[in-house]
C-alpha cells in the first residue's frame, strides 16, 4: 500500500495522479472512483468531474441536471474525514430535490459509497468519492483509513502541480468587504451587525455570499483567503479603537 502512495506523490501530471489513485483504491476493492472540484458552498458554480467505473449516464446527467441538488459535498464538509453517503449524519436534512438525487444514485447503482473533502493551498477544496462494484463487497468493509490517505495524497500532489494565479482577485461588494474585514477582526455576526448598524440577518446573508464567492465553507477559510488576496488584515489595536468609538457614538445618539 505504501508503494501506491509513493507513486501518487511522485506523479508528474494530473492524469498520472488520477490513474495512480484509481489503481491504489482498486487494490482495496474500491473499483469505482470520481473526483470533483472546485467545491464551494455555491452549488451553481461548475464542478469539474473525472470518474472511473461509474456510469457515463450519471456523469452527463449530473452536470446537466443534478449538481445543484447534490447534498454530498455539503454533508462531507461537516465531517473531519471519510463519510458514507448512504449514511448521512442525522443533522443533515434533505430537500425534496436532494432526496430525488439520492434516489437517482440508487437507480444508477450508486446507492452506497464513501467520500471525503480534500483541502489544499489557497483554500482549494475538492472531493474524492468511491464505491465497490454493485455486486461487490459492502463499502463499509473497505479500509477507510487507506481511502483517506489516498484522498489526502492525491489532492496534495494535484495542488503542487496545478498552481493558481494569485493575481486574479475575488470581486466583493463594498459591504461584503466591510463584513469580511470585521470577520478578520474576530467579530461574531451579531457584533458585526452592531458595528455596521445593520440587522444580524443582513450580516448572515452577506456572510453566505462571501462564502460562495470565495468558495469556502467557514469563516476561518474565508478570512485566510481574504488575507492571502490582500483584501483584509487581521485584528489590530486601531480597528478595536474604531469599533469602540462607533459603539459609543450609537449609544450617545440612541
Amino acid at each position: 500500500m505504501l508503494g501506491h502512495l509513493r507513486h501518487i506523490v511522485r506523479s508528474r501530471t494530473v492524469e498520472d495522479i488520477f490513474d495512480r489513485s484509481v489503481a491504489a483504491l482498486r487494490e482495496i476493492g474500491l473499483t469505482r472512483v470520481y473526483f470533483q472540484g472546485p467545491i464551494g458552498s455555491d452549488r451553481s458554480l461548475t464542478r469539474n468531474t473525472a470518474s472511473f467505473g461509474f456510469p457515463e449516464t450519471w456523469q452527463k446527467s449530473y452536470e446537466l441536471n443534478w449538481q445543484v441538488h447534490d447534498p454530498i459535498p455539503d454533508a462531507a464538509s461537516r465531517i473531519g474525514g471519510p463519510l458514507y453517503w448512504h449514511r448521512l449524519p442525522s443533522s443533515v436534512s434533505l430537500s425534496e430535490n436532494e432526496l430525488a438525487y439520492m434516489e437517482f444514485l440508487r437507480e444508477m447503482q450508486m446507492g452506497q459509497g464513501i467520500c471525503m473533502l480534500q483541502y489544499g493551498n489557497v483554500s482549494r477544496v475538492g472531493l474524492i468519492a468511491a464505491s465497490t462494484d454493485p455486486d461487490g463487497p459492502e463499502v463499509e468493509s473497505i479500509d477507510r483509513e487507506f481511502f483517506q490517505f489516498v484522498g489526502m495524497s492525491s489532492f496534495m500532489r494535484f495542488c503542487q502541480l496545478v498552481t493558481m494565479d494569485p493575481d486574479i482577485p475575488v470581486q466583493l461588494s463594498g459591504r461584503e468587504q466591510d463584513v469580511l474585514y470585521w470577520m478578520a477582526q474576530g467579530r461574531s455576526n451579531s457584533a458585526i451587525a452592531d458595528v455596521l448598524g445593520i440587522r444580524q440577518d443582513t450580516v448572515n446573508t452577506y456572510v453566505k455570499r462571501i462564502f460562495a464567492k470565495l468558495e469556502v465553507f467557514d469563516r476561518t477559510s474565508a478570512v485566510m483567503k481574504g488575507v492571502r488576496q490582500g483584501m483584509v488584515i487581521v485584528s489590530d489595536p486601531i480597528s478595536e479603537l474604531v469599533a469602540d468609538q462607533m459603539r459609543a457614538k450609537r449609544r450617545r445618539d440612541g
